[in-house]
């Protein structure tokens, strides 16, 4: 499991490859989190590792109701600088009604802290607030009960205590709120994840750690037996298909040397590099290149927990 120092680290170091190649394939997981803690009808709603924030302003422009309010948490302060870059350009910045502010963890102590920095953020009969944070959400900076809803999209496989993740969503709803976290489905159902370290193993590569976490990493049914003792007086947990855009080997080989995953061939000599390059061009297209039926599948498992 990684540290907390190396998943800074990590998402530090890919945040704009991580928006410009990867992040728009995490929406479908996300918008099904927002409808299942019913963020169109919360009054203040927790984002929790909201990375670049595609997925922040589909809610805060088109889910969530008037006069309600979002937190954006990260802990990669290069996340939140590609999230804020795209709230001041994009059409919920544009509308005059809303409100969109960076704040620092130590303004939010006290309950009443949170309700005047929201009193600040003046809005128009149609707006919504948006802030972003940097925060750990195995720490968070907010009181008790202070959110409807928490959400978390494949967030929980990445943090170095998923427990602590847990207690402090339990800790920071409001009765009766939702809190729901996506992961990473079941093994054979995660082709697009599986596919490139299967070639590496092939030609004798060592799979980067730090690129492709295990499955075993986190243990779903354990962490709904947790989430029960925790307090969560409802624990549910179902999988959906879910797919990234690429269509084809040549694609999925520009994405990789885009993003962190291209640490894997850092080492590589010119040789065996081409060979792994040709095997995941020829294998993908063979399999669910644009002349066959197949896709493949990135599953996800979703948890909704009641408190």
């Amino acid at each position: 499991m990684y540290s907390i120092d190396k998943v800074i680290s990590k998402w530090n170091d890919c945040s704009q490859a991580y928006s410009d190649e990867m992040e728009a394939s995490t929406l479908q997981s996300a918008i099904t989190l927002y409808n299942l803690v019913s963020c169109n009808k919360a009054s203040r709603i927790i984002d929790a590792g909201c990375g670049p924030g595609l997925s922040s302003q589909a809610l805060a422009s088109t889910v969530m109701k008037c006069n309600s309010t979002v937190y954006c948490v990260d802990i990669a302060e290069k996340m939140l600088d590609v999230f804020e870059n795209r709230f001041k350009t994009n059409d919920f910045s544009r509308n005059p009604d809303n409100s969109f502010k960076r704040i620092d963890a130590k303004q939010l102590r006290s309950s009443d802290n949170m309700e005047a920095i929201e009193d600040e953020a003046t809005l128009g009969p149609s707006g919504r607030r948006v802030f972003n944070l940097v925060a750990d959400i195995e720490q968070l900076p907010f009181p008790d009960h202070s959110f409807d809803a928490y959400t978390a999209n494949l967030v929980l496989q990445f943090t170095p205590n998923y427990l602590n993740v847990l207690v402090e969503a339990y800790r920071t709803l409001r009765e009766n709120g939702k809190a729901a976290f996506s992961v990473w489905g079941r093994e054979e159902n995660c082709t697009f994840i599986t596919f490139v370290p299967n070639i590496l193993e092939k030609h004798g590569v060592e799979v980067d750690p730090e690129v492709y976490s295990s499955f075993d990493a986190i243990d779903t049914e354990q962490i709904m037996e947790d989430a029960k003792e925790i307090g969560f007086s409802s624990v549910k947990n179902y999988f959906f298909p879910t797919h990234y855009s690429i269509m084809s080997g040549e694609e999925l080989w520009q994405m990789l040397n885009y993003t962190s995953a291209k640490k894997n061939f850092r080492n590589l000599d010119d040789d065996t590099l081409d060979k792994v390059k040709n095997d995941i061009i020829k294998e993908f297209d063979e399999k669910y290149g644009p002349n066959t039926d197949n896709m493949s599948c990135f599953e996800v498992e979703v948890i909704l927990l009641t408190k």
